[in-house]
Formats: structure tokens, sequence, C-alpha cells
């Protein structure tokens, strides 16, 4: 630690020191603002201890991501980290969140949702960044803004990008697109952990000390694990599975998310951020508006909540009654969850026309109408990787004589056997038990209407299979009665039994449920 260092006592990581440079970035209303921002969004609804915020995760990400690179400066000199390097990442572990918008990532459904130009949080946390060096005149030199923001992107295009390819694995520590493992998720999994107070056992000490970068074909250089902490790395993964299982995507999550989505499309014509720009002029811009201005994308904070609460226009009533039933938990009523089978093309979308399908051929046309207005359907994806495929798939590990090592030469049985898992969750925006009967029936219809349709190919074959069998039976049958041979009839008749009839019943199920 230099002697010029400031020094934040953090709950995770104790004693974290921070250069000068990214102190002035701390000591910014920008940056400040992420005090206001949920790490956890509407999580803090349901998890009380939740109250951690984007401030102090983006400190811990980047005291981990000087940790990480450090490590690697230390142990194989020939990398040539140099100390703007190791300056560059701390920067952009620290300025990785910036972009996050009220409530974090619901900002992210809300904005698309609208169907307005969207940039994912990461876009913006880079036009953040330069909003607020330009501002408050911090000077990094050009090479090295351009060589942050693309850390921040997770940009393995290193042309133009303020560094050679010889130090592409640099881009895999702050936002690691290749497989996932970087220090956003190191220190997400510990926080998170903490304040939800869910034990977990994966610590990246371990993965720290056993950290190399190698030549891997002609990927280039990659950070690579010894083969050893594969059981620790699948655990980074497992744990992240079970944190929103049981925390994330949890089902009161889920509709807490939903009502609060729905609050800020109703609010979105009607609430406005006043602002002043340099030319004196005041401007008002919507919600969804406040993204194409980073003067304005900067007051908005998880208070927004609040705002359209206390704000005196009738036009807001309908965001209003979502918000105070948001606080009196009077929440959406829940109709049905219906877990998908994998590589399902079934989505909450066709769910939704099913359930329509079903509610236009009651004769009750008001109810009917009702409900589809009230109707919400939503998918929820689990998976020990954001794109849901086998976790260790990209990850390159080295043996104790530094030979490359992939994750098919593992040992066996180190994978679960299924790595991702969806479901549709229905909710009811009305608690009306007539709107939820009727809801419950569509439900049920919708349902059975995938479950036929998923099994359907099963179906085709085993009633091939049977009408195949019965008719093997019934030509032997008749053979037996053309040329009676030594054997009891009765034995013959007893055979043909034991097929045929076992085959007609079969029948008789299936062609109901083939013919629905």
């Amino acid at each position: 630690m230099a002697a010029c260092d400031k020094v934040f006592m953090d709950s995770v990581h104790g004693c974290v020191a921070m250069p000068p440079l990214c102190v002035r970035i701390i000591d910014t209303p920008e940056f400040q603002r992420l005090r206001y921002v949920k790490q956890l969004g509407i999580g803090y609804f349901v998890y009380p201890g939740a109250s951690h915020n984007r401030f102090e995760h983006c400190i811990g990400v980047s005291h981990l991501a000087g940790k990480l690179v450090e490590a690697l400066a230390l142990g194989q000199e020939d990398l040539n980290i140099s100390s703007s390097d190791i300056l560059c990442i701390k920067v952009a572990g620290l300025c990785h969140d910036l972009g996050h918008g009220p409530f974090s990532h619901l900002w992210d459904q809300f904005m698309k949702q609208c169907k307005k130009s969207h940039h994912e949080h990461e876009e913006r946390s880079c036009r953040m960044l330069d909003y607020l060096l330009a501002k408050h005149e911090i000077e990094i030199k050009p090479e090295d803004t351009t060589f942050i923001k693309a850390l921040i992107l997770g940009d393995k295009d290193t042309q133009g990008t303020g560094r050679g390819k010889d130090k592409c694995f640099l881009y895999d520590v702050v936002n690691n697109v290749r497989n996932g493992i970087d220090v956003d998720k190191w220190d997400y999994l510990q926080r998170d952990s903490h304040h939800l107070g869910i034990p977990i056992t994966f610590s990246y000490e371990r993965l720290i000390r056993c950290v190399k970068v190698m030549e891997v074909g002609g990927s280039g250089r990659q950070i690579c694990y010894r083969e050893k902490v594969a059981g620790d790395v699948l655990d980074m993964f497992s744990v992240r599975y079970e944190l929103h299982k049981k925390a994330y995507q949890h089902r009161v999550c889920h509709k807490l998310d939903r009502m609060l989505l729905d609050a800020f499309v109703k609010a979105d014509p009607y609430f406005s951020v006043k602002v002043v720009g340099d030319d004196g002029v005041l401007r008002r811009f919507s919600l969804s508006e406040c993204e194409s201005d980073m003067t304005a994308f900067s007051m908005l904070t998880d208070d927004v909540m609040q705002r359209i609460l206390w704000e005196p226009l009738e036009t807001l009533n309908n965001a209003k009654s979502i918000i105070k039933d948001m606080y009196c938990r009077q929440l959406y009523e829940d109709v049905g969850q219906v877990v998908l089978p994998e590589n399902s093309p079934e989505n909450a979308e066709t769910m939704t026309k099913k359930m329509y399908h079903y509610l236009n051929t009651l004769e009750h046309c008001e109810v009917s109408e009702e409900a589809k207005q009230c109707l919400k359907v939503s998918e929820v994806k689990l998976g020990y990787g954001s794109k849901g495929s086998y976790p260790l798939e990209k990850v390159m590990f080295y043996s104790k004589k530094n030979n490359l090592v992939t994750c098919d030469e593992l040992p066996d049985g180190i994978c679960p056997s299924r790595y991702t898992c969806s479901y549709l969750h229905v909710l009811s925006t009305s608690r009306e038990e007539r709107i939820l009967c009727v809801l419950h029936e569509a439900f049920d219809y919708a349902r059975e209407e995938l479950r036929l349709k998923e099994t359907r190919p099963a179906r085709v074959f085993l009633l091939i299979l049977l009408v195949v069998l019965a008719a093997a039976a019934a030509a032997a049958a008749a053979a037996a009665a053309v040329a009676p041979s030594s054997v009891c009839p009765s034995v013959e008749v007893l055979l043909v039994t034991v097929v045929l009839v076992p085959c007609c019943l079969c029948l008789m199920m299936l062609l109901p449920s083939y013919s629905s």
C-alpha cells in the first residue's frame, strides 16, 4: 500500500486501500449516487439484511481487481504488467457499475418494456465515466481511458483499446465474457451472501493462489487455473445458482419486481426529471428518456419510487396505487408455475397465447376480458452460468507440470447433470376470486397443452409400436388357426391374449390424449 492511498473499512474485505485517482472518482456526486442504488434492488423488501448498495460493491471489485492482477504481476514478471495497467484495472473495477439505474437490473427490464433506445449497464457505465471525468476535470491519458472502458465492457478486440494483444488476458479480470470467472462475481457472491445471511463455501483466495496466464492455441493468452481447484471453480458457479434460486429469483422478489415495473411503466408518461442545462434552460425528461442525458440519469436513484408516490399529480394515481400495495404487502396473486423441459421452445409469450385462447372460449365475456388485463406471465431462468451451458466448458486449467488441461480431461462426476432450469411464473394483478378462478382454469388448460405438446413425439412412437405389436399378435393368432401346431392351443391363446389385451388397453388410453 502506498503512503498516499486512502483506506476504507469494508464489511467483507476488511481494510481496502484506494489510490488517489480512485479516491478522486469516489469523491464525486456521480459516484456517491451509488450509495442510493441497492445491490439487490427490490430484494431488500424480502431480505431486510440486504441493505448493501452498489457503492461498496464497486469498491470491493476495485480491491479484488488489483489483488488479482498484482498476484499475476508478482508471479509472472514476463507478462510486463505495469503500474499503469494495475491502476487502470482498479479504476475499471471501481466504475464498472456507474451505469446502473434505480433498483439495478429492474431498470434494464423497464427500458426494454418501454422499447426506447436502450444500452446495457456496462455501456452506460462508460458514458457516465466520460461524463464524470469531463465534469470534474479528472485527467487520464486518452489511451488509458479507452483501456478502462474496454475492461468494463470485457472487450476482446484489442485493436484500439489502449493495450496490445499480449495483454488480452487483462480484459477477463473485471468483466469476463469468455467464461464468467471475474472479480465482479467474486465480490457480489461474498457480499450478497454476507448480507442475505445465506452461508456459502466459495472463497476466491484459493483461486488467486492458483492462477497463471498461459498461451491457449489461437486464442492468445488466457487466465488459467490449477486443475486441483476445478472443484472450487465449480463451487463458484454452484453458489451463484443457489443465490439465484434462494434470493435473486425468490418468488416474492419476482412479484415485487413485476409490480414496480408496472408502476414505472404507468408513471413514465407523466413523471419527469427536471434538468437545468449549461445554457440555463430548464428541460424535462420522462423516466425512459433519462438515459439520453447523463445529467438527468445521474439524478435517478432508488428514491424515484418515493418521488412518484409524493408527486401531487392525479395522472400518477395508477402508479401510486401499485406502490402503496407494495408497501401494504397487497401483492400480485400467484396463479401457478410450470417448469419447462430442457430446450423447450415454450416461453412467456406462448403461455400467454394459450391462456388467452382458453379465455376467448368462455361465455362470460366481461370476466374473460378482465382476466386478460390482469394476466402477467414471466419466464424465470436459473443456471450455473449466464448462458446456461456447461459451467467449465470455456475455463482452461493447467497441471502441475504446466500442461494445459481442458474440462474434458477433468475427473468424471465433477459437474451436475443439468446446468440450467427454466420455469414460467403466472401472476394476477387482481385479487378478486372470480378473476382468479378463471385464470386458474386457463392456467390448467395451458399447462395441459404444454404437457401434451412435449410428450406428443413419444406418444406417437409408442402408438406405432403398439399397433405393430397388436398386428403381430393378430397375425400369430390367424396362423395358429390355419395351421395348428403341436403346442397346446390354450398356450397359443394365452400368448395372444398377453400381447393383444395390453396393446388394446394402451391404445384406448393413448388415443383420447393424442387426439386432444
